[in-house]
This record gives C-alpha cells, structure tokens and sequence, in this order.
C-alpha cells in the first residue's frame, strides 16, 4: 500500500506540473508594428498635416525627389509615394515598365494629404541607348544605319509612350530629362522628343512641366517658358 500510496502522488504531482507547462506555453500573438503618428493621436496629426499643406503653398525654396517606381508589390518603405519626406514638393517616379496598383494609388492620396504634387519621368537618355542599340544591331547584320526620318519616328513614338504614364497613372506632370546635343542627327531626335511634349502640353495645359539637363541645348528655346521649373545639373552648362 505503501508504494501504490507514493506511486499515486508522484503521478498527481506530474499532472500538476504539465498543467502549469500547458499555461506557460500557451501562444500568444504579439503585435509588432508600431503605431503610425496617425493611429496615436489623429487630431494633432491632421494638425501637422494642415501645417505642411500651409507651407507648401506658400513662397519657399521648392524640394523636389525621385524614386523608382515598380511593377511588383512593394516590399520597402523607399517603394512608396507615401513614405517620402513630407518635405518634399514634388516626388518624381521613374517607371521602368508599369506602376503597381498600390503605389498608384498614393499618387491622388500624397497630394491630399500632403499637398505633394508627383510626376513621371521622361528620360531622353533612355530612348537614346533604344536607338544606339537598335543602330549597333543593325551594324552586326551588315545593314545601312537607320535615317534620320526613321530616328523622328523612333524617338517620337518612344517619347509618346513615356509620356502617356503621366494621365495613365494620374501623375500631376513630367520631368522630363534631356542631356543630348542639338547638331545634326540629334538635332532630329530632341525636335521629335519637344514635338510629343508640346502636343501633350497642349492636351494637358494643367499638367505641370519640369525641366532637367542641358537646357541651353534646346532648340525652341521659347518652349522652355512653358517648364514651371528648369533644373541644371551642376557643370552641364559649362559644356
């Protein structure tokens, strides 16, 4: 009897102890992520957010970024229109292909919220390697180079289809990038890439204009009046 008696609370002391190991291993979800300013005190963050609005429209020196834009859901704080300095006036996105629906959609959400106005970016540059790759296969099969009517139908239609992402993705303007020269086949490229420009300015009057690179490479001069602001990378005018 004895050893059944001792058998017995060993075994009730068992019993105990898992009971008290079931509660301590019992799962818990725990919440990582930090609450955003919004989430802890909504009113003083519509606050700030009425103080930047306030001074973006007043007279200040004009804060403009760039980032990439991408087709894929984005996985990083730098993927998002939304995460970019509130500082900024502008926020200009490259699109190397197409603009994903959840970055997309922060383009109308920035600005209402923040007051920061967006563009797409027209690159020059990018149609220019198209062509020199295109002229560069041709050489490979023993062609003649391409014309200089064949280069406006190119560089016109290349522009066209950057420029078309602007209302496609409901961007408040473009940026448009030029850095190439204004002699001889050149000069063909640029009028084809001004000429798309202006037919878009036309069509969109409100949709904003900006201007990087050589701007004293331009040949119509007088389209530059229309850029609300002409960026000049350092050292390219001194060319």
């Amino acid at each position: 009897m004895k050893i059944f008696k001792n058998i017995s609370i060993m075994a009730s002391a068992a019993v105990m102890l898992l009971c008290g190991y079931s509660e301590w291993t019992q799962p818990e979800n725990l919440n990582f992520r930090p609450l955003t300013p919004e989430e802890k005190d909504p009113a003083g963050y519509a606050e700030y957010l009425a103080a930047i609005r306030e001074y973006k429209a007043s007279e200040h020196n004009v804060m403009i970024l760039t980032m990439e834009g991408t087709s894929e859901y984005p996985s990083s704080q730098n993927q998002h229109i939304m995460a970019m300095p509130d500082s900024a006036d502008y926020v200009c996105v490259k699109i190397e292909d197409n603009l994903h629906d959840v970055i997309a959609a922060e383009i109308p959400a920035v600005l209402e919220k923040k007051g920061t106005k967006t563009l797409v970016y027209v690159d020059y540059a990018v149609i220019d390697s198209a062509w020199t790759a295109l002229e560069d296969k041709r050489a490979d099969n023993g062609e003649a180079p391409g014309t200089e009517e064949e280069a406006s139908v190119f560089f016109k239609k290349q522009a066209e289809a950057q420029i078309a992402l602007c209302n496609q993705y409901g961007f408040g303007g473009i940026m448009v990038s030029f850095q190439g020269t204004k002699t001889g086949i050149a000069s063909v490229k640029q009028t084809a890439l001004f000429d798309a420009l202006k037919a878009f300015h036309e069509a969109n009057p409100e949709k904003e204009l900006v201007f990087r690179g050589g701007a004293r490479n331009v040949i119509d001069q007088e389209f530059l009046n229309e850029f609300k602001y002409i960026i000049v990378i350092a050292g390219e005018e001194r060319k």
